[in-house]
């Protein structure tokens, strides 16, 4: 008897042992590509604005060439129709050595972007953050094509 419960406790302590617990999951971390034309380069695609998500059928596209710091705009954010524009951007380092600050400008003197930005994130899985300077409900999270 004394040896049957031994073995039940044995084989009760073996079955504790070998029954593991789930490990907490863990967030993958989320690594950042460093900011520079290189990286900046490419389509974007918005998919938040001000902490929503872009509703169905409403699009905001930006190709922004590395080389000539051209951009080229497909919108229908103010309107049902349409709208393509273009110009030159600029990606500037701020004096602290740590902010970027994206600006642009449109084609055939349509003056300056309503803001500049401040480049917060572009993630090493092709979201791009940025956030206005001079008002800061106004974030962008736009994702690369």
């Amino acid at each position: 008897m004394k040896k049957l419960l031994s073995s039940i406790f044995f084989l009760s302590l073996l079955a504790v042992l070998f029954t593991g617990c789930k490990d907490d999951e863990i967030e993958p971390k989320v690594v950042n590509l460093p900011i520079n034309y290189a990286n900046i380069s490419g389509e974007w695609h918005l998919v938040s604005w001000r902490g929503e998500q872009i509703p169905d059928g409403i699009y905001f596209n930006i190709y922004l060439d590395r080389r000539d710091h051209e951009f080229s705009i497909r919108q229908n954010l103010n309107s049902m129709y349409e709208q393509n524009l273009t110009g030159s951007y600029n990606l500037e380092l701020q004096d602290d050595e740590e902010t970027y600050i994206l600006s642009g400008l449109y084609s055939y003197g349509k003056g300056s972007w309503s803001h500049s930005y401040i480049v917060c994130a572009i993630s090493e899985d092709g979201h791009l953050s940025l956030v206005a300077v001079d008002d800061d409900t106004e974030i962008a999270v736009l994702k690369k094509q």
